[in-house]
């Protein structure tokens, strides 16, 4: 894989894999909204604010993204949470908990990675 591609991405639920590194680094990324700057812009709009359109703009899903002004969707940012080196693992959580990943996987340079499907992983870990 190459700088900047995506491994996996926050909320997705297929495809779980349980990943080391073997060479080069992963970035996971959480996304990150200014929630007081979009509740305001929000209240502009007459659209109600609930946690889940906050996800849904952050993965630009929702009716939100379609009806709320640009400059709400221009305070989208991101920030990194932890970077992934060499010799180390990651990507089981969504597997264990059976839930959607919680962070962005990103590729940092050139990585060269070993993966685990979900069966493999729980029968590697007898989960």
């Amino acid at each position: 894989m190459s700088h900047g591609e995506y491994l996996f991405r926050e909320g997705d639920k297929d495809n779980l894999y349980f990943y080391g590194v073997l060479r080069g680094e992963i970035s996971l990324v959480k996304d990150k909204v200014l929630e007081d700057h979009i509740k305001t812009e929000l209240k502009k709009t007459n659209i109600k604010f609930h946690r889940n359109s906050l996800y849904n703009v952050c993965r630009k899903e929702s009716i939100v993204i379609q009806t709320a002004p640009a400059d709400i969707l221009n305070n989208l940012e991101k920030f990194e949470l932890f970077r992934v080196k060499e010799g180390v693992c990651f990507g089981e959580m969504a597997i264990i908990n059976k839930q959607s990943r919680s962070a962005n996987a990103i590729v940092v340079g050139d990585v060269d990675l070993f993966y685990l499907d979900t069966e493999s992983f729980n029968q590697s870990f007898n989960v």
